[in-house]
């Protein structure tokens, strides 16, 4: 998927450089009428980090008005962006909502055509916007440029054939090192204090987690989750910290008598998946969600599924009705199913995962929970992918409230709390090739995947900067619709004003007013039209095996799927660029 944050296709080459100019946007809405689009005036490159100002107002871009040039910009322009839901992708062209470190796709791109910008002002008066050539960390060290002419630039973009042959790839820094946005901060224990909030009543390791009060309502409580990620800590270490913490401002809250939680998820771009469902534990003991999975038929997916966890990973699954799979076969299928193949539907136990990968006991603190449904409330800007989705989907399916704010400036329409990746697992096509390199000889595996001509994959033959793919679908109980495709609806909008600019704690106060009354009783969701109806994906029966529903194994019904290679577009890229 184009906009999909788990399908990444970005070589050195192309993801080299950076398109910046000095004309960052915020969309900013006066009382009920629909946004407009501001200048952001701040320095990006200070050494401190600085509030920022809006600007003048800006009436055109190109001779459109703003929404229609931002419209064809969201669905046109060569940005991947990393967010499948529109609207996500319309905050992204925004300047970073609060944090600042960002000043957004419309004045800095990754990918650019050429296209000349001139900005109309109010006072009708035109900037012919100059860009500005920044290199990423991939294309310098110490100071000087990697290549110097077109042969150097040549090795640099694709690799020999010597290092071909010896299987060898430079792993290459990630762009965000060395990001010209990105202010030098604090050093100790600081550092990752992020700018743009208030001052926190508590705040987890990395401050990836932190709360806050909320402006006129002393029976509020405000927890902000930036990430389900570490930054330095150790794997293991960051899922204690953040369990642990949780558990700890829970009975704070409980002792302090908060009647309302607000859970602000906005830019949370995921991480470890086990999190979620910890997270969920604890704010409603006696509940578990498991979402079904499942993963599309190829001979890499079967390959590589027998080649991981010594050919047992069926071990840490469980069928859709938590019972235990037989073996790998009962485990993978393969199924028949909307006229194409896929593998068993499976559940991943939470239990079990935190135990085996991070010693981790996912329980409770207290049975009593500590907050009624009607009494949480979700805010977004729709920047909320991967885990987090995760998080916010297992929430809706208590009946959990979402509310979402920025987006286009359309009142007639929803807008997605989670408006990025709603897939599982992702897989790097390096950590693939291994697996499947070092399983080429093993017979379990060549009987389960058949040929292996059909599922070895073969270094590419540029160098790779990030190169994935989502590789499991996922599904709510009773609905053959893969999540990525399901549109869930925040349960009311809001936009942006000129002091939610000025003080995120606003933005709060927003979400306070929008899903209570006065009188602090939950207020009603906003009716909008479905974008389909809920009957329209309901589960059907899964067929084993082949077209006539005899069961085979993954191996010989190879021969008898449509030949679906995992990780074809990539390849096609590749070979595209010899054809430029």
């Amino acid at each position: 998927m184009f906009r999909d944050g788990h399908t990444t296709y970005e070589t050195v080459c192309s993801h080299g450089f950076l398109y910046v100019h000095e004309f960052p946007i915020a969309s900013i809405a006066s009382g009920s009428a629909t946004p407009e689009v501001y200048h952001v005036i701040k320095d990006f490159g200070a050494t401190e980090w600085e509030k920022p100002r809006l600007g003048d107002k800006i009436k055109k871009i190109n001779r459109l008005e703003p929404a229609e040039y931002f419209e064809d910009f969201i669905r046109n322009s060569p940005e991947a962006f990393d967010w499948v839901d529109p609207d996500a992708r319309y905050n992204r062209i925004l300047y970073e909502f609060p944090e600042g470190n960002f000043r957004g796709r419309f004045a800095r791109r990754s990918m650019w055509n050429g296209e000349d910008l001139t900005i109309t002002w109010e006072n009708g008066t035109d900037t012919k916007v100059q860009f500005t050539l920044q290199l990423t960390a991939s294309m310098h060290k110490n100071g000087e440029l990697l290549f110097n002419d077109t042969q150097s630039l040549t090795d640099l973009c694709f690799l020999s054939e010597a290092e071909l042959g010896n299987l060898v790839s430079e792993p290459v820094d990630s762009e965000r090192t060395d990001d010209p946005d990105l202010v030098v901060r604090q050093t100790g224990d600081e550092k990752h204090r992020p700018n743009g909030f208030p001052t926190p009543l508590a705040h987890s390791s990395e401050y990836a987690m932190a709360t806050f009060a909320v402006p006129g309502d002393e029976e509020a409580v405000v927890l902000v989750i930036r990430t389900f990620d570490q930054i330095d800590l150790a794997s293991n270490e960051f899922v204690h910290a953040m369990s642990d913490f949780l558990k700890e401002q829970i009975a704070a809250w409980r002792k302090a008598g908060y009647k309302r939680l607000i859970i602000d998820v906005s830019n949370n771009n995921g991480g470890k998946a086990i999190l979620p469902y910890d997270f969920l534990k604890q704010l409603f003991p006696s509940k578990e969600d498991f979402p079904p999975v499942n993963m599309h038929y190829s001979p890499v997916t079967w390959a590589y599924m027998q080649s991981i966890n010594d050919g047992n990973v069926y071990e840490l699954y469980r069928d859709s009705k938590m019972n235990d799979f037989a073996d790998m076969a009962d485990f993978l299928g393969p199924v028949r199913k909307d006229n194409d193949y896929f593998t068993k539907m499976w559940k991943q136990d939470y239990k079990q995962f935190g135990e085996d990968n991070y010693d981790l006991e996912i329980a409770a603190a207290s049975s009593q929970q500590p907050f009624a449904a009607e009494n949480i409330a979700i805010i977004s800007n729709s920047h909320c992918a991967s885990a987090c989705h995760s998080f916010v989907e297992s929430l809706h399916n208590q009946g959990v409230r979402a509310f979402a704010y920025g987006g286009r400036a359309n009142t007639s329409v929803p807008l997605q709390p989670a408006g990025g990746t709603k897939g599982g697992k992702v897989l790097r096509y390096d950590d693939v090739r291994g697996f499947l390199e070092r399983a080429q000889d093993n017979d379990v595996v060549l009987e389960a995947a058949g040929d292996q001509s059909t599922w070895l994959l073969q270094p590419l033959p540029v160098r790779i900067k990030n190169l994935n793919v989502n590789s499991e679908n996922k599904f709510r109980e009773g609905n053959r619709l893969p999540l990525q495709f399901v549109y869930t609806p925040a349960c009311n909008r809001f936009f942006m004003d000129k002091t939610m600019f000025e003080d995120v704690s606003t933005v709060w106060k927003k979400t306070r007013e929008a899903a209570w009354g006065s009188d602090g009783k939950p207020t009603e969701c906003v009716d909008y039209d479905p974008i389909e109806p809920e009957d329209t994906f309901l589960e059907d029966e899964e067929t084993a095996g082949a077209e006539d529903g005899g069961k085979k194994s993954a191996g010989q019904s190879a021969w008898n799927a449509p030949n679906h290679h995992w990780l074809a577009a990539p390849v096609l890229l590749v070979w595209a660029l010899f054809c430029i």
